[in-house]
């Protein structure tokens, strides 16, 4: 493909250099990707997906405090997809440093502690910790009639870092790789 020809024995031995890497450095980036990455982009996809972006807000709006309900349960499923892939993943491969990959809620309670207000679900953690207290949304200032409004900042790394790195990794792992052998159904995983 593309003027590289690629002999059986070729594919062989890319195939386990391709294994040996999967089983090391799996574990450090599902951890970056599932515990903190994919909060930042549910946060920002489903705040913005119902919403009109072409129209400046008056204020910054809140980042974690203003996530809805929707987006909660969403980061508490994906959360329980991703607690079993970590579960069928370490029954395959005992070696595997998963040991920093926790449920979101889980996460959220040892990181936070009592500064969380409301431990109920993922919503309320997210609405109540005084550790997001007053977070916004990457926002970029502009003048509109000659008052200062604010417009989403698309250029920020959530978007332009945890997106394209976080979701195209986990995609792609997910689909070309963990499926085969997990046989796990993720569909909270799909951003939908």
């Amino acid at each position: 493909m593309y003027g590289i020809q690629q002999s059986p024995m070729d594919f062989t031995v890319t195939s386990k250099c391709c294994h040996v890497l999967f089983v090391y450095y799996i574990g450090n980036l599902f951890t970056h990707i599932l515990c903190v990455s994919f909060t930042h982009i549910l946060c920002s996809l489903y705040f913005y997906s119902l919403r009109d972006v072409t129209k400046p807000f008056d204020e910054p709006p809140l980042f974690y405090q203003g996530a809805d309900e929707y987006t909660g349960d969403k980061l508490a499923k994906v959360s329980d997809e991703v607690m079993e892939l970590k579960r069928v993943l370490l029954q395959r491969y005992p070696g595997l440093h998963l040991d920093a990959l926790h449920h979101v809620s889980e996460w959220m309670i040892r990181s936070y502690g009592d500064d969380i207000g409301d431990k109920t679900n993922i919503y309320t953690m997210l609405r109540t910790n005084k550790g997001y207290r007053g977070l916004t949304h990457p926002m970029i200032e502009v003048e509109v009639d000659g008052q200062k409004k604010f417009k989403p900042n698309f250029k920020y790394r959530y978007f332009t870092e945890d997106i394209p790195v976080s979701i195209a990794a986990l995609y792609l792992l997910f689909l070309s790789r963990v499926h085969t052998f997990t046989h796990i159904v993720a569909p909270h995983m799909v951003i939908s």
